[in-house]
């Protein structure tokens, strides 16, 4: 098993790619300095000028600008601090003063990313004069905070692995004044208790973004003792979900400024004073808003033959599906996995369903499993208590532009959950269902049983008069849609009432489907609009239209080789036969007009009250 990698091994491996001893820095000999060391301290002005130069040799100025030309192969890489530019240019004015206790003075701030460390050792105490630590996107877990140099300032630890603040607080520098935990796996709600003035007297900005808090009044109530505490991040966490979350942290926290990297304005303090006073208004509830619009680029429905028969009645309709999360009751968390604390490697997983209403399933052997959201890790002790379920809007019959006027408004309790199925994102599908219609069956003989083979021949004998009457209708129904054809040359459709037919299962399908993404949400805006464009449908109609438009071009090319006079023969004649008329000749005849692509409006809100004055509002309405 491979030893761990720790903060103190990963910056020897980034020094010794500086290469302080080697060109251009070091006592090479391609560094005059090494003939009289003396001479740096005690400089004469006319040295260097009777001083003869062997080959190869450079002076210092020279060396140090191949270290600062942004031009030059040793240019200094950005993952290093200003610091280390310092110390390249001593390597090549006093490289006999390179060591290692004279590099760990010169670092004030320490830059250590993505070199997958796991462990902040106690090497790093020889780092006398650091002020800024920076060790984002490694892979620690826990920090020892009696391993952190004592004059440290900033501690930047974004994106790790960090579940607890437990052993960070046993006895952290008194002087930081900037904490980063963002982007890690903070869960438990008894972490509050290490935001305290007790740990970080000095803290001016904290960022716990992105993370998996939960319990908002318990997390400001201790932020209260952070006296200096002016910047803190909170979104990304669920707790930034709650509608009442910038009110009351923004009225709870009366000495901050900042609140996700939004300065707080006097007037915003205003709108939302009173806020914390009213613990009754302030639910654990997230409220999502649905909003489907308006349906446009569907195809035309198959219209009807002139030798179809009377029956089956066709009929399609239309309408737009999604999926969302919704809470499940006590009654059906029985039979939901619980992930417990010794559980540390699978993470949460949450179920789906696949239904044609929201109701929630009855039966545990519809819910399936779906992939877990990669870049939010759901912790430990973790219920699962959510689901997913199909919603769909009305089915409406086609329109070139079919307007849903839908909104579903979803309330859920579990705001951890939530947050991992906006990060997941949902599907919504277009769909289309036909329907079959047949004349409704006759009534059963009285009794429930079959009459006498007598009276079954009349019946035998009545059918077969019936189905030549219906044959004879559809002959004159015929003969009158040429007549009809002859006359005006349209066609007017039957109206049938449905009501008295028998409807078939509907036959449902896709006409487009694309994910929904709303990872927005969880970051901090308050909406997500998208007009999905599912592309032009290849129907029977767009293929002959495009078949025809292609054959029209060959025989327009092929009628134009035939010569000038015939082709302005033709036009005369035809001229002067639609003369006074007001119609198009045929070689006027403009194309039919480009496909319609299909789209869909959907919007996503999230509930977030902009004042107190809307949380009341929202009290008093009835829904």
């Amino acid at each position: 098993m491979a030893a761990a990698v720790t903060a103190y091994g990963a910056f020897t491996e980034q020094l010794r790619a500086l290469s302080l001893m080697n060109f251009p820095g070091g006592l090479g000999s391609w560094n005059k300095t090494r003939f009289d060391l003396v001479k740096i301290k005690y400089p004469e002005e006319t040295y260097w000028e009777d001083e003869k130069s062997a080959a190869g040799e450079e002076y210092p100025d020279a060396l140090k600008e191949l270290l600062t030309s942004n031009f030059s192969p040793w240019a200094l890489e950005e993952i290093w601090s200003p610091d280390v530019q310092q110390l390249r240019e001593a390597s090549v004015d006093a490289p006999q003063l390179i060591s290692e206790a004279f590099i760990f003075l010169q670092f004030k701030s320490l830059r250590i990313v993505d070199k997958e460390v796991e462990e902040v050792d106690q090497n790093l105490l020889k780092f006398l004069n650091l002020e800024e630590l920076i060790l984002s996107a490694n892979k620690i877990r826990t920090i020892n905070s009696g391993n952190l140099p004592r004059k440290l300032k900033v501690l930047e630890l974004c994106a790790n692995e960090i579940d607890s603040l437990k052993d960070l607080c046993c006895n952290p520098p008194k002087g930081i004044q900037h904490l980063g935990l963002g982007y890690n796996r903070i869960f438990c709600p008894s972490e509050s208790r290490y935001l305290t003035g007790r740990y970080w007297p000095n803290l001016l900005s904290l960022d716990l973004g992105f993370n998996n808090l939960i319990d908002l009044r318990g997390i400001v109530s201790k932020m209260n003792s952070l006296e200096h505490l002016r910047i803190l991040v909170l979104q990304g966490n669920p707790v930034a979900l709650l509608p009442w979350y910038h009110g009351f942290t923004i009225n709870s926290l009366p000495a901050l400024s900042v609140l996700d990297d939004v300065v707080i304005s006097a007037d915003g303090r205003l709108r939302h004073k009173g806020l914390s006073e009213r613990p009754d208004l302030m639910r654990d509830e997230a409220h999502v808003f649905i909003s489907i619009g308006k349906l446009k680029g569907l195809p035309h429905p198959p219209s009807e033959q002139e030798d179809a028969p009377e029956y089956p009645v066709i009929t399609y309709n239309y309408y737009v599906t999604y999926k969302f999360v919704y809470e499940l009751e006590d009654k059906d968390m029985e039979n939901t996995k619980v992930v417990t604390e010794n559980t540390t490697e699978s993470p949460v997983q949450f179920v789906s369903v696949v239904e044609d209403h929201p109701k929630p399933p009855k039966d545990n052997s519809e819910i399936k499993a779906i992939e877990s959201v990669a870049m939010n890790p759901l912790l430990k002790q973790v219920q699962l208590e959510n689901s997913v379920s199909s919603y769909s809007t009305a089915a409406k019959s086609w329109e070139e532009v079919i307007d849903n006027n839908y909104r579903q408004e979803h309330v859920l309790g579990d705001i951890l959950g939530l947050k991992a199925f906006l990060l997941h994102g949902t599907t919504v599908d277009v769909i289309e269902e036909k329907t079959l219609y047949w004349p409704a069956k006759e009534a059963p003989v009285e009794g429930g049983r079959p009459q006498s083979g007598k009276k079954d021949g009349k019946a035998k004998e009545q059918e077969k008069q019936k189905e030549k009457g219906r044959q004879s209708a559809q002959k004159e129904k015929g003969r009158q849609s040429a007549k009809d054809r002859q006359g005006s040359g349209k066609q007017k459709k039957k109206k049938v009432n449905l009501s008295n037919l028998h409807p078939d299962a509907p036959i449902r399908r896709i006409l487009g489907s694309l994910h929904l993404q709303m990872e927005k949400l969880v970051g901090g805006e308050p909406t997500v609009d998208t007009v999905f464009d599912f592309g032009v449908l290849a129907t029977t109609a767009t293929v002959e239209t495009a078949k025809n438009k292609q054959e029209g071009k060959k025989s327009k090319d092929k009628k134009s080789k035939t010569g000038r006079d015939s082709t302005a023969s033709q036009k005369t004649t035809a001229s002067s036969k639609g003369k006074g008329k007001g119609k198009k000749t045929i070689d006027e005849t403009e194309d039919p007009p480009p496909p319609v692509p299909l789209t869909v409006e959907v919007q996503v809100q999230l509930l977030q009250w902009m004042s107190f004055s809307d949380a009341l509002k929202e009290e008093a309405s009835p829904t």
